[in-house]
């Protein structure tokens, strides 16, 4: 049929002025909008869409309507579909929705009252898709092709949203994605057709290059035998995460920070380059709620990476375990605060490190609710790295640190609250000669 191009500002779809042509797009019709701000508000019935530009504009509020694409939807501006102004929309696209690195495409709003829903033969995302509904009401994206197998672009499910395929299984997060599942009212779900009750396209998931956000959501969990690999960013909060296999982390995984819920991860074992946090902030009133990562297998003999554990925090392996040392380069945090000291299983067996020990040392904020902290090691430890011991805000009972020796070649560095104290209880003797150095504020 025909090509129609918007050559207006700000108008809407049904002002036939508003096209090259001087009519309407209808069926069999390609649109075009290159520019400007369009309002489609009617049911039409056109061949495709394309905003080929990031300063083209279409919102799509047709509550009891709708749409219908023959072809492809392509789109490089910002798409609207009940974005935030009505509900009960459906567009149907009968190609595949192609959303470039520049498009932002959003299906409804937290105040739907009535589903909105798209639907399209595939999917190619490098761009922001959105999907927003409410307590009450769906924002449904229906891909009837399979899922990627590796996820691009921004992909974000807030309260009652499913992205739905056809089949398959998402197994990777690419470098630069994003995909963040948050159920703030309602349940997100990333899922296959048949099985749209839970994340079931995330059952395959191994590895995560981009950054993976999960936000009071069902619990998710992969299936047995499947490794995640992590590089990018994980943050598991006010929700439950298992893997069916080992956890590596080289990267930046979080498991708590400050949710509405226990925030828990499970998996078959673990390995870590990166930074690992085991977080537990207070609800705004009352105590802290806990986190835990628990995993298979035995705590590992040596620490590497950067691990932190923060106030109502757990780390478990459920073979037990001792760790022995701390690796040069690497970092073990434990921080009571508010009156939950954290726990790791093994801790208590350490007898060397060469990177660095922190003791309630505020990497984290926190405050004036550090300290109680009561720690015992059975071993006599060796400091050829930097054992940091307290920091000005211990103010939340004092700290009490038990070891039977202490060789110290490194830098041991003691600061105490303005009104809480810190103490390293060292019960063997004294050494005749001080070596390396100890320094208070």
């Amino acid at each position: 049929m025909t090509t129609k191009t918007w050559i207006d500002g700000t108008g809407n779809w049904n002002t036939a002025a508003d096209w090259n042509t001087g009519t309407v797009p209808g069926p069999g019709d390609d649109a075009v909008i290159p520019f400007g701000s369009v309002s489609l508000t009617t049911p039409v019935t056109v061949g495709s869409i394309s905003l080929t530009t990031s300063s083209a504009t279409l919102g799509i509020a047709d509550p009891g309507g709708t749409d219908a694409v023959t072809g492809g939807f392509s789109n490089s501006g910002t798409v609207g579909v009940d974005f935030g102004t009505s509900s009960d929309t459906t567009l149907t696209i009968g190609g595949t929705l192609t959303n470039s690195g520049t498009g932002s495409f959003n299906i409804g709003y937290s105040q739907l009252t009535a589903a909105s829903m798209v639907t399209a033969a595939g999917l190619s995302n490098a761009g922001t898709l959105n999907l927003t509904g409410s307590a009450s009401a769906q924002a449904t994206l229906n891909i009837a092709g399979p899922a990627p197998a590796i996820l691009s672009g921004n992909v974000s499910l807030s309260n009652s949203a499913l992205l739905e395929f056809g089949s398959g299984g998402i197994t990777s997060i690419a470098n630069g994605a994003t995909l963040a599942l948050s159920g703030f009212s309602g349940q997100p779900r990333v899922a296959i057709a048949g099985n749209t009750g839970a994340n079931s396209a995330l059952t395959q998931l191994s590895s995560n290059a981009g950054t993976f956000t999960l936000f009071d959501i069902a619990p998710l969990a992969t299936d047995p035998g499947i490794n995640f690999s992590n590089s990018g960013n994980v943050s598991v909060n006010s929700s439950a995460l298992t893997f069916g296999g080992t956890l590596t982390n080289s990267g930046n995984f979080t498991v708590g920070n400050n949710g509405n819920l226990a925030s828990t991860l499970s998996a078959a074992g673990f390995s870590n380059t990166g930074t690992f946090d085991v977080t537990s902030f207070p609800t705004v009133f009352g105590s802290p709620l806990p986190a835990s990562a628990t995993f298979g297998g035995s705590a590992p003999s040596t620490i590497t990476g950067r691990v932190r554990l923060f106030g109502n925090a757990t780390m478990q392996f459920t073979a037990g375990g001792t760790i022995n040392s701390i690796a040069n380069d690497a970092t073990l945090e434990i921080d009571t605060w508010r009156g939950s000291q954290p726990s790791l299983t093994g801790l208590s067996g350490l007898t060397s490190n060469a990177g660095t020990l922190n003791l309630d040392a505020r990497t984290f904020s926190g405050n004036g609710w550090y300290g109680g902290m009561n720690l015992t090691f059975n071993n006599p430890i060796t400091n050829t790295g930097t054992i940091n011991y307290g920091n000005i805000t211990v103010n939340n009972g004092s700290d009490l640190v038990t070891m039977p020796g202490l060789n110290n070649t490194g830098n041991l560095i003691m600061i105490g609250g303005q009104t809480s104290g810190v103490t390293l209880n060292i019960t063997g003797a004294a050494p005749a000669t001080l070596t390396g150095a100890a320094a208070g504020p």
